[in-house]
């Protein structure tokens, strides 16, 4: 799992670099500036919530968690992967929950779960 305290400093740097306040994020997610000050602090991981919408605000999720930007990811994928991730993309929700259940249960055994 990645670490509170780096998540939150990435989130910080991100928030400033997209010209956001703490209270517009807040404002944006009914949450309170404290909580938003929590997840910078590396106290609280940010909300399912934030993590759903924070890219259509402009936010770099993989950065986000991983600390690398999501260009160096997709330079990473194969061919195969690649070509997952688009049909995936171009799935309805419904789809992609599918999905998602399917990769679940063709995990092997003892792997962690990603993301």
């Amino acid at each position: 799992m990645p670490n509170k305290a780096s998540i939150g400093k990435r989130l910080r740097e991100q928030r400033e670099a997209l010209g956001l306040t703490q209270d517009t994020l807040a404002a944006r997610l009914g949450k309170s500036r404290n909580t938003i000050g929590a997840w910078e602090r590396g106290e609280q991981y940010p909300s399912a919530a934030f993590m759903a919408q924070a890219p259509e605000w402009g936010f770099d999720m993989i950065y986000l968690l991983t600390g690398r930007r999501a260009i160096e990811a997709i330079r990473e994928l194969t061919a195969d992967e690649a070509a997952l991730l688009d049909t995936y993309r171009g799935a309805t929700d419904d789809g992609k929950a599918l999905a998602r259940s399917v990769l679940g249960m063709a995990q092997k055994p003892g792997a962690k779960a990603r993301g």
